[in-house]
């Protein structure tokens, strides 16, 4: 197994640090949770001499989780907090556009990225993104005028006009400008489609599946656009289309892993005939660049342990941007090159927190019990000693662990779990975080094994890791825990709960109880093809590995975050009286709609402190560490 990764040796004097962190080296406790800075975005300024970024903070005044904005100059130097924002973009001729967050809409904002932003285009009350036209002070934006509408109508606003109209009809996203100003791509109905700026339209790739997120090379004939090849269902993939017509031309198909799910976190051209973009590759996911002429050929520009995310590059220079952490190294704001490997850090977010003495985490590799090839993450407390109380995390079959600070990547892309493993290496478990099939960056076998297989292949692999971990004398037998946060893996692991009694202690969130009612109810949140098939069409076929048909076996203790959305609030009650049918301890403890993303202090410090509660009631776990 591989060894525990070096500790980035970035943190130098010089570098600028934040004040009033709350952060001291006593390692991972609520506190420190709540203080923490994630970095989440960039946004480099076009002649490349400075850099927006975003920072997640929860924010006791208002006990809301904020998303701040910040400034740092590319020399160097103390970052300056400007306001609240995020998907920030410096505009031309207009400033550092962005969007704030106001209720449940976001309405855009602009700054001249020094001072605190002022509300842009107030008609506009709420949008899902914005792109800025490279010529003139214009924006196409995807969005809304009405409150009650869904923000996917694409807009052109002309600031210097005062005006904003519709331009086409159709759900629209991911909206860019020619590089003369003279058209825009977007997605329309998830197919790719130009439109003039009279609003007539072309159709440039319209075939079944989704085609989405198009970006234009730099000397407007080409775009590159994510795709899933013209199938309903399946993997998206990177392809190339002539912005003049023609059949789309796939690119780097050897390299697809990391974009598995979802929109390619970040695309751009580097010049003409090449592109970069991040991409997930074993748990790894590293900045690639790959050069027109040879598709087949992608090289890593990224390689080592460090992971990056929230990627922007400079239109005049060489220059990129990037947020960069790695297992022990909390998120940073990184300057980059495209012309050599120079790496320069900009921020200091946690300057005290260093878990360096406190965690061991590497990779381990383990067999299912069909054979299959498992890879995941193991947490150590540091100097442990002996056979450890083991808790087991769970990510959605969508998504894996990775070697970043948060180990998370999945559709939350760099959502922090209040539930952590940072957190729980601190209390003196050992942490699983396994990646069973259906898990991205493994290769589309692996993750395909997972379609029509929802239950009884992910939750074997993940058994077959506490084995392993067992009979390495890592964990103890008497001392197992499993936890899950989303629906996908929530649902995995009450089926678990149906098979075995070895886990003393649970902790669930959005818990899938009865495929039927969520699959009729939920809008989608399961899909026929995860699932292999239709549970309201056919709800015999999936009697095996519905849970409600065999909870009369569930004997595990059992923690619940209720979310106040239907129907997965029914869903926790109804899991809660089958439990209590059972007599098996149960505690049920209310959670928001957006649970999944804790955005209140209050609520968040609740989840945390209930949490290590119930764990130390039903594991028994005496901290003890060999400090010598």
């Amino acid at each position: 197994m591989p060894a525990a990764p070096r500790r980035m040796l970035l943190y130098i004097a010089a570098l600028p640090v934040f004040a009033g962190s709350g952060l001291d080296a006593r390692g991972f406790d609520p506190d420190a949770y709540l203080n923490f800075k994630q970095a989440t975005e960039t946004a480099i300024s076009p002649d490349g001499a400075q850099v927006a970024f975003t920072v997640a903070v929860y924010d006791p005044a208002s006990d809301l989780q904020q998303s701040q904005l910040w400034v740092v100059s590319a020399r160097g130097g103390s970052p300056r907090l400007i306001g609240n924002g995020e998907s920030a973009q410096w505009c031309a001729h207009i400033g550092l556009v962005s969007l704030r967050r106001q209720g449940d809409k976001l309405q855009l904002q602009v700054s001249d990225g020094s001072s605190q932003p002022r509300p842009l285009l107030p008609g506009v009350v709420n949008v899902g993104s914005f792109a800025c036209d490279p010529t003139s002070g214009r924006l196409a934006i995807v969005g809304t005028e009405s409150a009650s509408e869904p923000p996917n109508k694409l807009l052109l606003a002309d600031l210097a006009a005062g005006t904003v109209r519709k331009l086409v009809d159709g759900v629209a996203a991911d909206a860019e400008w020619s590089p003369s100003g003279t058209a825009i791509a977007a997605s329309i109905d998830d197919d790719i489609e130009l439109m003039g700026l009279d609003g007539k339209r072309m159709p440039l790739v319209k075939r079944p599946g989704r085609d989405l997120a198009p970006h234009w090379s730099p000397n407007g004939m080409q775009i590159a656009f994510a795709t899933q090849d013209g199938e309903a269902a399946g993997p998206i993939a990177l392809s190339t289309v002539a912005a003049a017509g023609g059949e789309p031309r796939p690119v780097g198909r050897s390299f697809t892993a990391w974009l598995r799910g979802q929109p390619p976190r970040w695309v751009q051209w580097i010049d003409d005939g090449r592109l970069a973009f991040t991409g997930l590759s074993r748990m790894r996911t590293h900045l690639y660049r790959v050069d027109l002429k040879r598709p087949a050929v992608v090289k890593d520009l990224t390689p080592g342990d460090p992971v990056y995310s929230g990627c922007s590059r400079s239109n005049r220079g060489k220059a990129y941007a990037c947020v960069q952490s790695s297992w022990l190294s909390p998120p940073e704001i990184v300057l980059r090159s495209f012309a050599n490997k120079s790496e320069k850090q900009l921020t200091r977010l946690n300057p005290g927190l260093d878990l360096g003495g406190d965690e061991i985490i590497r990779e381990v590799q383990w067999q299912s019990a069909d054979g299959t090839d498992i890879t995941g993450l193991l947490a150590l407390p540091a100097h442990s000693i002996g056979p450890l109380p083991l808790v087991v995390l769970n990510v959605g079959s969508h998504g894996t662990y990775d070697h970043s600070f948060t180990t998370r990547v999945s559709a939350d892309d760099s959502w922090f779990p209040a539930i952590n493993h940072h957190l729980l290496t601190a209390q003196g478990y050992a942490v699983l975080m396994p990646n069973p099939r259906g898990s991205w960056g493994f290769g589309e076998a692996f993750q395909n094994k997972v379609t029509g297989d929802p239950a009884v292949g992910p939750f074997a692999d993940i058994q077959s890791g506490v084995d392993s971990l067992i009979k390495e004398g890592i964990a103890d037998p008497k001392r197992l825990a499993i936890i899950a946060t989303g629906t996908y893996d929530a649902y995995r692991s009450v089926y678990g709960l149906t098979q075995t009694s070895r886990y003393r202690a649970a902790v669930l969130t959005v818990p899938v109880v009865d495929l039927v009612h969520v699959y009729a109810l939920a809008g989608g949140a399961v899909s026929a093809r995860y699932l292999g098939g239709s549970p309201l069409a056919e709800p015999a076929k999936f009697d095996p590995i519905n849970p409600i048909r065999h909870a009369s076996a569930i004997k595990t203790p059992t923690l619940i975050f209720k979310v106040s959305a239907p129907p997965f609030e029914a869903q926790a009650d109804l899991l809660a009286a089958a439990l209590r049918e059972n007599k098996v301890p149960v505690e049920v403890k209310p959670a928001s709609e957006r649970f999944s993303e804790p955005s209140r202090v209050s609520e968040t410090r609740d989840a945390i402190v209930a949490t290590l509660k119930w764990l130390r009631t039903y594991l028994q776990a005496d901290r003890t560490l060999d400090r010598h």
